[in-house]
């Protein structure tokens, strides 16, 4: 446990030293998470075309072709409409393919909400 330093005077918040922590990408899983990350995106479009069919344009995988794996997965996760719980279980992947598997599930459930007669769901993506 890292010592505690005195808090500086007229400070009135808390900071913290912190050691990122790298997610598990094994090499071996890079056409897997390649395969979702196409879905992924196809995801996406199909939900915006229900809740905003002018950007669902804007939503091709060239879009995010200069992102990597690991931001790309992480941003999304971050962005969209998600409950608490919902973020709380990305957030607790276990590697970055779990967590591209846990988003494929959150978004074919939330299109699935969308697509049932009267089912609006929350209406949102952001």
């Amino acid at each position: 446990m890292a010592a505690k330093r005195p808090r500086p005077e007229g400070q009135l918040f808390r900071t913290a030293e912190v050691e990122p922590l790298e997610d598990p990408f094994p090499t071996a899983d890079e056409q897997h998470v390649a395969d979702l990350r196409r879905r992924i995106v196809g995801l996406v479009r199909s939900l915006l075309e229900r809740t905003d069919s002018d950007r669902s344009r804007q939503v091709t995988p060239a879009l995010f072709s200069g992102v990597n794996d690991v931001a790309f997965v992480n941003s999304l996760s971050n962005a969209l409409a998600f409950s608490p719980p919902e973020k709380q279980g990305l957030l607790e992947a276990d590697s970055i393919p779990q967590r591209y598997e846990r988003l494929e599930g959150l978004l074919s459930f939330r299109l699935a909400e969308l697509s049932r007669p009267g089912g609006a769901g929350s209406g949102s993506l952001h």
